[in-house]
């Protein structure tokens, strides 16, 4: 019996032996392709340690496994594989630990999704590549509550505010217009980005200088121990990224290179003889990012970085008919230097000291047969910002500071205009000059208590007070107060309600024209806009993986500008007012398994008054839809697809009148027809000599729709008519990616 009994188990191992699947793990840096070698693997209950390049091969029978993987400075990371009777290849990721960045929070551990978002940066580079142009602002087109002026315009718009009552962050900084040539791209690199923090509305205390929307994003602060680098290429632009160590386990900088190649493409071109040499040349941008972080010691850190942001553009035309010439030259230069320490003082408090240096310098020319215009600017500012958070005992959290921001405004211009009459031998000219030179300070402190009364119980108060002043005129002050509630009603569900007002310099300049040529500045007559925001909502996890929520939203506008002058003057005052109210609705698969994304539903309604009465504007778009969907196929293998859809854009209508000329009809009183884009890219691994990465290809606008953006009156055919969005068919992109 004994002998039967040995033999038995023989035969089992025997055939576990054959039936062994063969488990391949690769542990990286997240986000990287860099390997962490001697990292400790546990399975079920045993042990194993990868080699020297992070890489480990082990044979396991068929079953449910659980994966513990640890290394020393990285956080641990844990998951669940299927083994089968073949070959199994996982790739794992570790993030790296960030010492002096965490802070004391203890009051609440996770952040509720109610009114607000945070994407990572690994997330946001699938999403990036999920549209036609990779950029960060095109990405949170998918969220919901966020619309835009379509595919190749970065600028959005959040639950029925203007594009203008948005702020964007880059590490504390405020940026006052992060885009390229007024919105076609965003300034911000996916390649540089750690995560984007997104917030709708009910935003607390320590955001300020917006309406509607905050948009904060991180960047990546790199690595200490290890060189790597990615190469980016599109039909659009390359994108360049390296990391490289500078003292071992303390410090490291990071370099970002980004720019189109379109322009250099037609030069080639041109040379070949397969272009034909123009005068014109497509508009460009490009970037230089670099980032320097030092860790003084385990509670100190310190971080200097430097951006530079250029775009520009030269385009002639010459009418052979008429010999009339149009040309134009747009260049700016945004350059930001800033310098930011944090400290761990102790176990309560966590400070951040940020100071930053920007400047934007450009100029802009238009030159036609009779008229002409040139204007150079120069816009340099100074931002100094302290925040600290204090945590005096376990259910209370407190964060405060302070912050000043100085802005000028110097532009000078010059309009040359040329009369002519047959029968004058000389062409009259007449030229004017004119120049704008302000002073703007804003500067302010803000509080705000997290107190977690119960532990199914948070409250979140506090305020923000802001001081406005322009040139010699008196100091204003404004005081903004912030209340959020929230409610865990159990494990699964959390509810949220808020309150807050909010306020915001405008970014128009409130001038009038002198007898001299020159602009008087009357911004001092005016009050910050302000709306006031409040909202209610609901989360609910269906299981662990599935996410619903809800959110009532409300923004009541008052003190917005309305200009109530004759060009050439812009002659504003503070009696415009809104509102802005709407239901979102959001069901979400979480990360972690082979599929996630998510399907969106905005129903939203939106009014505002100027001295005509009230009207709705062109982004009151009534209904609004988004779906993203990522579905792994195997390793490194995976199908993307995103979608628009939404109601069309008002506009208003041109009148005919009986001599061949138009008058405006009632203002945004008509609707475009509706907007729906789908996209849909696959991304497959490559492996070239020593270097790996990813091709992608995919179709945008894969449905071939002609979709409408705008109405407009054409000069040329003396007719009104619709503009559509590009591309107005189905259009193929490829790129790739490159890790080294």
């Amino acid at each position: 019996m004994k002998r039967l009994i040995v033999v038995l188990f023989f035969l089992i191992g025997l055939f576990n032996q054959l039936t062994a699947a063969e488990v391949n793990i690769a542990v990286k840096i997240k986000n990287t392709p860099v390997a962490i070698p001697e990292a400790n693997i546990d399975i079920q209950e045993k042990s194993y340690e990868t080699d020297k390049n992070g890489q480990l091969k082990v044979e396991l029978a068929p079953g449910q496994y659980t994966i513990n993987v640890q290394a020393v400075g990285y956080e641990d990371n844990t998951i669940s594989i299927d083994v089968k009777n073949d070959v199994l290849d996982i790739v794992i990721e570790l993030e790296v630990k960030i010492v002096v960045k965490a802070t004391t929070q203890t009051v609440t551990s996770e952040k509720v999704s109610i009114g607000y978002q945070r994407v990572d940066g690994k997330s946001i580079k699938r999403l990036t590549e999920a549209t036609l142009i990779p950029d960060v602002m095109n990405s949170l087109k998918l969220l919901p509550g966020v619309s835009s002026d379509g595919t190749t315009s970065s600028t959005i718009y959040i639950r029925g505010g203007d594009r203008d009552e948005i702020i964007a962050l880059i590490d504390n900084i405020p940026i006052r217009t992060p885009y390229y040539f007024g919105g076609a791209n965003s300034i911000f690199n996916p390649k540089t980005i750690e995560a984007v923090e997104f917030y709708p509305g009910g935003y607390g205390a320590e955001f300020g200088q917006a309406l509607s929307g905050i948009v904060d994003v991180e960047s990546l602060d790199g690595n200490n121990d290890y060189f790597y680098g990615s190469l980016d290429g599109s039909l659009l632009e390359l994108n360049s990224f390296f990391n490289i160590p500078v003292v071992s386990e303390k410090s490291n900088l990071t370099v970002a290179f980004r720019r189109t190649h379109y322009d250099v493409a037609l030069e080639i071109a041109e040379i070949l003889g397969l272009w034909e040499e123009s005068s014109s040349t497509l508009p460009s941008y490009y970037s230089l990012e670099t980032k320097y972080v030092h860790k003084l010691n385990g509670n100190h850190s310190l971080e200097l970085s430097y951006r530079d942001f250029i775009s520009q553009m030269d385009f002639t035309f010459e009418d052979e008919e008429t010999d009339e010439t149009f040309s134009f030259n747009i260049f700016n230069d945004l350059n930001i230097l800033s310098t930011q320490l944090e400290s761990q003082l102790s176990k309560k408090f966590f400070n951040r000291f940020l100071i930053a240096r920007s400047a934007s310098d450009g100029k802009y020319v238009i030159d036609t047969t009779n008229f002409g215009f040139t204007n150079n600017y120069n816009q340099p500012q100074t931002f100094i910002r302290n925040d600290t958070t204090w945590t005096p005992i376990d259910k209370h959290q407190i964060d405060f500071g302070g912050f000043l921001y100085n802005y000028i405004e110097d532009s000078t211009g010059q309009y040359t205009f040329v009369y002519t009459d047959d029968w004058i031998e000389d062409a009259e000219e007449v030229t004017v000059n004119i120049s704008l030179d302000s002073l703007i300070r804003l500067g302010g402190v803000y509080l705000k208590d997290t107190y977690q009364v119960t532990p199914r119980f948070t409250i979140e108060y506090g305020g923000r007070l802001s001081l406005f002043k322009v040139e010699s005129y008196s100091i204003r002050s404004y005081l903004q107060p912030r209340l959020t509630l929230l409610y865990n009603i159990n494990d699964k569900t959390t509810f949220k309600t808020y309150f807050g007002t909010y306020r915001q310099i405008g970014q128009e300049a409130n001038s009038k024209m002198q007898a001299d040529g020159s602009l008087q500045t009357l911004l001092p007559d005016l009050n910050m806009q302000q709306s006031i925001q409040y909202g209610a909502g609901l989360e609910h996890y269906l299981r662990k993986d599935i996410l619903f929520k809800t959110e009532y939203y409300r923004k009541d506008y008052t003190d917005l500008f309305i200009n109530e002058a004759v060009e050439p003057e812009t002659i504003f005052t503070n009696s415009g007012k809104g509102y802005s109210r709407g239901i979102e609705v959001m069901l979400q698969q979480l990360e972690g398994g082979k599929q996630h994304g998510w399907l969106t539903y905005t129903l939203s309604d939106t009014k505002k008054y100027n001295e005509d009465g009230w009207y709705r504007p062109e982004y009151d778009l009534r209904h609004m839809g988004t779906i993203f969907y990522e579905r792994k196929l195997n390793k490194n293998r995976s199908l993307i697809v995103s979608s628009q859809v939404r109601t069309g854009k008002r506009y208003t209508p041109l009148v005919q009148a009986a001599d061949g000329t138009y008058s405006e009809g009632a203002l945004f009183s008509k609707r475009l027809n509706s907007y729906i884009m789908v996209d849909i890219w696959y991304q497959h691994p490559i492996d070239v000599v020593t270097l790996s990465g990813v091709f992608r290809f995919g179709f945008t606008n894969a449905l071939n729709r002609k979709n409408e953006l705008s109405y407009q009156f054409n000069s040329q055919t003396n007719e009104p008519e619709i503009a559509y969005d590009f591309p107005q068919f189905r259009f193929f992109i490829v790129g790739f990616e490159l890790f080294f």
